[in-house]
């Protein structure tokens, strides 16, 4: 049996990402940026973070610490309208049962309010929030993601990955999901013990 599960806060336990690239659009307003209003989903996930940033050459790094702020503090206004109605479908579920298995579940997040949207969300206290730099100094056994830089950017490589995706497409994880209400404590039990099988048969 697995010990350790993470998952992404932004973007698998509730859906930020309109959010962020949102307070980016009306940030970027004040100091004369440009950036598409008109992106993707996929393409909006490049907002959840600031790395975007480092590409802009005609802002100081000065600049580059107001923008964010200012849209921290945009962001900040949003996260008052959080509420545990907008865990995704199945997660809460989840977590719970996982709980009860003695299952570790870590929720992994980058951003600065991280903590203020789980309190918004009211997740169970039990959840351990850390950063991805966090994730490359533990060992966990389950990582579920929705987008592939995450994964890329893992050191840990005994691990179970599966992707949350909609698009029909081969991906480099283990597993893919459509949609939320398929992460069950029941069928990441039987991907363990079929992963593991394989691997116990194979040596």
């Amino acid at each position: 049996m697995f010990s350790t599960i993470v998952l992404p806060l932004d973007g698998l336990i509730t859906d930020t990402t309109y959010l962020h690239y949102e307070c980016f659009l009306d940030a970027c307003r004040s100091f004369n940026i440009t950036i598409p209003n008109e992106l993707s989903f996929e393409e909006q996930k490049v907002f959840r973070s600031h790395q975007w940033l480092e590409e802009i050459d005609n802002l100081s790094h000065q600049q580059k610490e107001e923008l964010i702020l200012e849209k921290n503090r945009l962001y900040d206004d949003e996260l008052d309208d959080i509420n545990d109605d907008d865990i995704y479908p199945g997660i809460l579920a989840l977590i719970t049962d996982a709980h009860k298995q003695n299952v570790l579940i870590y929720a992994v997040s980058d951003d600065d309010l991280a903590n203020k949207l789980i309190e918004q969300l009211e997740l169970p206290s039990y959840i351990k929030l850390i950063t991805s730099n966090d994730l490359k100094k533990v060992t966990y056994d389950i990582l579920v993601i929705d987008d592939l830089v995450t994964l890329n950017a893992m050191d840990n490589k005994l691990i179970i990955s599966i992707l949350l995706s909609q698009n029909d497409l081969s991906y480099s994880t283990d597993f893919t999901i459509q949609n939320t209400e398929e992460l069950t404590l029941c069928f990441l039990k039987k991907i363990w013990e079929e992963t593991n099988d394989l691997q116990y048969y194979s040596r």
